[in-house]
């Protein structure tokens, strides 16, 4: 995998990230380009109202057997976000973070994630948006604060291309407030495309492919807005209204074989906490579904039980 930059006496992988730098040299100014030669990642003031604010998730992939060792803050990756955090901050600049792993996942090590999870609650005022991928499915993440509870950003977990595991391929367009003046560079809504592979697959080999569109998150899912408390009001949703939930866990794999299989508590459980989980060592929301899930399935028995002494 990738070691830390910073330790000498690791094996090298600045070949992978100059070239990199060398790649994306006529985007990146200077400065930038050093950080991404040096481990990997850059920030990008695309305009003065926005900053892109790319990360390198193999400094939190957990299978990074490099990162035994020191785990916290490998390249001092999570220091510079802040500095550049700072920095929009202080400009009054928007900003949106792209990357790979999902913190919230098994994949992303602990002591990262919620290192973290801590700066983005503290910047979450100019964080107006995240990009994921690396799961495959189609899902989100919600960051509560740590206090209040109260949902307060969001990561986009995007459906892939890749079609394992049962899945059917998909590609997604954010759209964004983002050309106007005072753009408040807020998601507004996003499109999901997606491929029926079973479908393709009987068509005659010269057949041009084409993706079509699957879902909107606003029409489909019913939200007025995607803010980070309609996302929490949507798992709410997600554990009470068994309709809401058959069509989510039917896209969740855009249709595929996989969509077929049985899901059951714990299976939906695990989806859900996985919805409400940005922090990996932060359970509490988790906890909370799983003891509404109970009370709902407790409620369920006692009126079978009302219909059987009838």
């Amino acid at each position: 995998m990738f070691p830390d930059p910073t330790l000498s006496d690791e094996e090298s992988s600045s070949w992978l990230y100059s070239s990199m730098a060398k790649y994306f040299s006529h985007w990146l100014p200077e400065e930038q380009k050093q950080t991404m030669a040096k481990a990997g990642y850059f920030s990008y003031k695309v305009k003065p109202s926005l900053t892109i604010i790319s990360l390198n998730s193999n400094f939190c992939n957990n299978l990074n057997l490099w990162l035994l060792p020191s785990p916290a803050d490998p390249a001092s990756h999570l220091a510079w976000l802040v500095e550049e955090l700072l920095i929009a901050e202080k400009s009054r600049s928007m900003v949106h973070i792209i990357s790979h792993i999902p913190p919230g996942t098994s994949s992303c090590l602990g002591a990262w994630s919620h290192q973290y999870s801590r700066i983005i609650e503290r910047f979450s005022s100019i964080i107006t948006a995240q990009f994921f991928g690396h799961s495959h499915w189609d899902e989100f993440s919600v960051l509560f604060n740590s206090s209040t509870r109260q949902p307060i950003s969001m990561a986009y977990i995007t459906p892939s291309l890749t079609p394992h595991d049962g899945l059917n391929p998909a590609y997604r367009v954010y759209y964004t407030d983002s050309s106007r003046d005072n753009s408040t560079h807020l998601v507004l809504d996003h499109a999901t495309y997606s491929l029926d592979l079973e479908m393709v697959n009987t068509l005659p080999s010269n057949t041009t492919l084409s993706y079509t569109l699957e879902y909107t998150a606003r029409d489909s899912l019913g939200m007025q807005d995607l803010s980070p408390e309609s996302w929490g009001g949507f798992v709410q949703r997600l554990v009470r209204e068994e309709e809401a939930w058959d069509m989510f866990y039917r896209r969740y794999s855009r249709g595929g074989p996989h969509a077929h299989k049985k899901c059951k508590k714990t299976c939906k459980e695990d989806i859900l906490c996985r919805l409400v989980t940005f922090d990996r060592e932060d359970t509490m929301e988790c906890g909370r579904i799983k003891k509404e899930m109970k009370m709902i399935e407790m409620e369920q028995t006692e009126q079978w039980t009302v219909w059987d002494i009838l």
